[in-house]
């Protein structure tokens, strides 16, 4: 290797000098000449530096198998507590896909009360989640996972790679735009899905916020104007945000 950058670094002096001369004697092209050639000299030495990674085609439509599913408040107790837990029902069933743990109705409420007790016991209260501070706190944190990825700005293609690579997607919304039939009037301010799959048309989620959820089908253009993080609570111009938890 040390020999590589010798020579990468001789060649460049080598041209710097045939750079000055020809600077001074205004040779017409030869600017783009000795461009070509550094960069020839670059690629023969450590091949594929200058190759740029080209974006893989999405599939027309992918769907992920096997992500489990129990609405955020199991028993249809729709208290405070249930009604603010789509943050932690979210996390929950991505964590029992990946560690392939069972769920059923009981686990799901066991685990919302454990993760909203230790909100408790760290802020003094349950409170409404960023799509970064659900990443930080519950998924990093909480549950002790590293390869936690949250992103703003992103694109639904975004998603669709996540999708398309095995990757469930947990995604903020606000709720009263998505507007799921089943929600009772006028629906969640901010709500979580879990995003599992989608078509040419549609985005298939888990939307934990109903008992019928379960592989639930947005348009998506829909879900696109939906989807908004907290932003204070002034949900309906929060950011587009993701986040994906891999083992």
């Amino acid at each position: 290797m040390k020999n590589k950058v010798l020579k990468i670094l001789s060649s460049i002096l080598i041209l710097g000098v045939l750079i000055l001369l020809f600077w001074r004697i205004k040779v017409p092209g030869a600017l783009d000449i000795i461009n070509k050639k550094i960069k020839s000299q670059i690629s023969e030495i450590l091949p594929g530096i200058n190759e740029v990674p080209q974006p893989k085609t999405l599939p027309s439509q992918a769907q992920i198998s096997g992500v489990p599913f129990e609405c955020q408040s199991p028993y249809q107790k729709w208290d405070q507590l249930h009604e603010e837990a789509c943050e932690e029902a979210a996390v929950i069933l991505v964590d029992h896909y990946l560690t392939k743990k069972p769920l059923d109705k009981q686990i799901m409420e066991n685990e919302i009360q454990a993760q909203v007790a230790w909100q408790v016991r760290k802020w003094g209260k349950q409170h409404d989640l960023t799509i970064r501070e659900s990443a930080d706190f519950l998924a990093k944190e909480y549950l002790g996972y590293q390869k936690v990825r949250y992103q703003y700005n992103i694109t639904i293609d975004d998603i669709k790679r996540e999708i398309a690579a095995g990757n469930p997607v947990i995604t903020p919304m606000a709720g009263r735009i998505l507007a799921n039939p089943f929600y009772t009037p006028p629906g969640p301010l901010y709500h979580y899905v879990v995003v599992v799959g989608y078509t040419p048309s549609e985005m298939i989620v888990h939307d934990i916020g109903v008992w019928q959820g379960e592989n639930w089908h947005y348009r998506t253009d829909h879900f696109w104007e939906s989807l908004h993080d907290w932003n204070g609570g002034d949900v309906s111009h929060g950011p587009k945000a993701m986040m994906v938890i891999e083992r």
